[in-house]
Protein backbone atom coordinates (compact mmCIF):
# COMPACT_ATOMS: atom_id res chain seq x y z
CA UNK A 1 0.00 0.00 0.00
CA UNK A 2 2.46 1.86 0.55
CA UNK A 3 4.27 1.60 -2.60
CA UNK A 4 0.98 2.84 -4.50
CA UNK A 5 0.67 6.19 -2.36
CA UNK A 6 4.82 7.00 -3.10
CA UNK A 7 3.52 6.74 -6.61
CA UNK A 8 -0.18 8.23 -6.53
CA UNK A 9 0.65 11.53 -4.21
CA UNK A 10 3.58 12.93 -6.68
CA UNK A 11 1.41 12.08 -9.75
CA UNK A 12 -1.84 13.80 -8.53
CA UNK A 13 0.74 16.95 -7.32
CA UNK A 14 2.06 16.87 -11.00
CA UNK A 15 -1.21 16.71 -12.88
CA UNK A 16 -2.89 19.19 -10.21
CA UNK A 17 0.20 21.44 -11.32
CA UNK A 18 -0.43 20.98 -14.77
CA UNK A 19 -3.80 22.40 -14.55
CA UNK A 20 -2.81 25.17 -12.41
CA UNK A 21 -0.42 26.20 -15.41
CA UNK A 22 -2.71 25.76 -17.93
CA UNK A 23 -5.23 27.77 -16.27
CA UNK A 24 -2.99 30.54 -15.46
CA UNK A 25 -1.66 31.37 -19.22
CA UNK A 26 -5.46 31.03 -20.31
CA UNK A 27 -5.20 28.02 -22.84
CA UNK A 28 -8.23 27.17 -20.75
CA UNK A 29 -10.37 29.58 -22.58
CA UNK A 30 -11.70 28.17 -25.43
CA UNK A 31 -12.39 30.29 -28.49
CA UNK A 32 -15.64 31.59 -29.45
CA UNK A 33 -15.90 33.21 -33.14
CA UNK A 34 -18.70 35.92 -31.94
CA UNK A 35 -16.89 38.34 -34.51
CA UNK A 36 -15.50 38.56 -37.30
CA UNK A 37 -12.31 40.24 -36.46
CA UNK A 38 -10.48 36.59 -35.17
CA UNK A 39 -11.96 34.80 -37.97
CA UNK A 40 -10.80 37.16 -40.95
CA UNK A 41 -7.15 37.20 -38.83
CA UNK A 42 -6.92 33.22 -39.04
CA UNK A 43 -7.87 32.81 -42.54
CA UNK A 44 -5.07 36.01 -43.52
CA UNK A 45 -2.69 33.79 -41.61
CA UNK A 46 -3.03 31.15 -43.72
CA UNK A 47 -3.54 32.80 -47.11
CA UNK A 48 -1.70 35.81 -47.00
CA UNK A 49 -3.35 37.55 -49.95
CA UNK A 50 -7.11 36.89 -48.97
CA UNK A 51 -9.57 38.78 -49.98
CA UNK A 52 -12.61 37.97 -47.40
CA UNK A 53 -15.77 38.85 -49.21
CA UNK A 54 -18.58 37.57 -46.49
CA UNK A 55 -18.52 35.50 -43.46
CA UNK A 56 -20.98 33.39 -41.85
CA UNK A 57 -20.22 32.13 -38.20
CA UNK A 58 -22.73 28.98 -37.00
CA UNK A 59 -25.04 30.09 -34.21
CA UNK A 60 -22.88 28.42 -31.06
CA UNK A 61 -19.42 30.08 -32.21
CA UNK A 62 -17.74 27.17 -32.93
CA UNK A 63 -17.20 27.34 -36.52
CA UNK A 64 -17.44 29.83 -39.61
CA UNK A 65 -17.71 29.78 -43.20
CA UNK A 66 -15.42 32.46 -45.27
CA UNK A 67 -16.62 33.18 -48.67
CA UNK A 68 -13.38 34.71 -50.64
CA UNK A 69 -13.42 37.51 -53.85
CA UNK A 70 -11.69 36.16 -56.39
CA UNK A 71 -10.69 32.80 -55.01
CA UNK A 72 -11.36 29.29 -55.81
CA UNK A 73 -12.28 28.10 -52.53
CA UNK A 74 -14.35 28.92 -49.33
CA UNK A 75 -12.43 28.72 -46.08
CA UNK A 76 -13.93 26.49 -43.02
CA UNK A 77 -13.28 28.08 -39.52
CA UNK A 78 -13.24 26.06 -36.73
CA UNK A 79 -12.20 27.08 -32.82
CA UNK A 80 -10.59 24.32 -31.52
CA UNK A 81 -9.64 25.13 -27.55
CA UNK A 82 -7.80 28.14 -27.74
CA UNK A 83 -6.85 28.22 -31.45
CA UNK A 84 -8.61 28.30 -34.85
CA UNK A 85 -8.04 25.66 -37.67
CA UNK A 86 -8.17 26.91 -41.07
CA UNK A 87 -9.27 24.30 -44.22
CA UNK A 88 -9.82 25.79 -47.95
CA UNK A 89 -13.25 23.73 -49.18
CA UNK A 90 -13.22 23.11 -52.96
CA UNK A 91 -15.28 21.17 -55.29
CA UNK A 92 -12.71 18.27 -54.60
CA UNK A 93 -12.59 18.27 -51.01
CA UNK A 94 -15.92 18.79 -50.13
CA UNK A 95 -17.64 15.03 -50.29
CA UNK A 96 -20.97 15.92 -49.05
CA UNK A 97 -23.33 18.54 -48.13
CA UNK A 98 -26.67 17.74 -45.69
CA UNK A 99 -29.07 19.71 -43.62
CA UNK A 100 -31.37 19.05 -41.11
CA UNK A 101 -33.58 21.70 -39.31
CA UNK A 102 -30.90 24.28 -38.44
CA UNK A 103 -27.89 21.71 -38.47
CA UNK A 104 -25.89 21.66 -41.95
CA UNK A 105 -23.29 18.63 -41.75
CA UNK A 106 -19.99 19.18 -43.67
CA UNK A 107 -18.47 16.12 -44.67
CA UNK A 108 -15.38 17.10 -46.44
CA UNK A 109 -12.13 15.05 -48.10
CA UNK A 110 -9.83 15.29 -44.96
CA UNK A 111 -9.08 12.17 -42.91
CA UNK A 112 -7.67 15.09 -40.15
CA UNK A 113 -10.76 16.94 -39.93
CA UNK A 114 -13.58 14.72 -42.22
CA UNK A 115 -16.41 16.43 -40.70
CA UNK A 116 -17.80 19.55 -39.16
CA UNK A 117 -21.71 20.13 -38.10
CA UNK A 118 -22.48 24.18 -38.31
CA UNK A 119 -26.01 25.11 -36.43
CA UNK A 120 -27.81 28.01 -37.56
CA UNK A 121 -30.75 29.96 -35.87
CA UNK A 122 -33.26 28.52 -37.99
CA UNK A 123 -34.07 26.04 -40.90
CA UNK A 124 -33.92 28.93 -43.35
CA UNK A 125 -30.89 30.35 -42.36
CA UNK A 126 -28.90 26.81 -42.98
CA UNK A 127 -31.20 26.22 -46.36
CA UNK A 128 -29.79 29.63 -47.80
CA UNK A 129 -26.41 28.98 -46.53
CA UNK A 130 -26.68 25.38 -47.94
CA UNK A 131 -27.36 27.08 -51.48
CA UNK A 132 -24.64 29.81 -51.12
CA UNK A 133 -22.27 26.79 -50.76
CA UNK A 134 -23.46 25.06 -53.57
CA UNK A 135 -23.49 27.95 -55.66
CA UNK A 136 -19.98 29.28 -54.78
CA UNK A 137 -18.58 25.59 -55.40
CA UNK A 138 -20.25 25.48 -59.09
CA UNK A 139 -19.44 28.01 -60.10
CA UNK A 140 -15.57 27.50 -59.39
CA UNK A 141 -15.86 24.37 -61.13
CA UNK A 142 -16.94 25.45 -64.11
CA UNK A 143 -14.98 28.56 -64.29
Amino acid sequence: MADILTIMIPSLGALGLMVLVIWLTGLSHPVVLDDDAPVIKAVQGHFADAQVERITRSADGKSALVYMADAPYLVLVRALGDRMAVRPVTAKTLKKLSGHDSDLDIVLDDYTWPRIRMNFADAAGRTSEENAINTTIKEHTHA
